[in-house]
């Protein structure tokens, strides 16, 4: 897993460079798709579960500055702010280039995974807020979806 983990992240880093993890990757180093919204949110809650998995904390410093850019990119894809990340999800049908359930429930999750790895990165109050912002976004899934 660790070793998908960086790939993820150092292609990533070189063809997006601003938290947005990439979809796929072709032997050759071609990247065809840059990305739809749920690999950014997967991504951060893979490295804290990694992080369960084997308290190995080394995968966490080297990806902490990735997982904050990221779930900044998550916030820059909710253009009418209302917690909703807005872009293609699980689906990848043409036109479907909106709010969904998938990407509000990851990036939901992703906001919680992030506060904890925070917390191991001694970042408290980069934990508390994003912490606040899964709770709201839990609610806000609950209440209109």
């Amino acid at each position: 897993m660790r070793d998908t983990l960086e790939l993820l992240l150092k292609y990533s880093r070189k063809i997006n460079g601003d938290g947005q993890i990439i979809h796929e990757l072709l032997p050759n180093g071609v990247c065809p798709n840059k990305g739809n919204v749920q690999e950014t949110p997967q991504f951060i809650t893979a490295v804290r579960q990694c992080y369960q998995w084997t308290p190995d904390r080394s995968l966490v410093v080297e990806a902490y500055d990735c997982c904050e850019k990221a779930a900044q990119w998550l916030q820059r894809m909710d253009d009418d702010r209302d917690g909703f990340p807005t872009g293609y999800g699980l689906i990848e049908i043409n036109g479907l280039n909106m709010e969904m359930i998938d990407c509000a429930v990851y990036t939901c999750q992703a906001y919680d995974s992030f506060a904890s790895l925070s917390g191991l990165m001694g970042k408290n109050e980069a934990s508390e807020s994003y912490r606040r912002l899964a709770g709201w976004l839990r609610e806000k899934i609950n209440q209109e979806f």
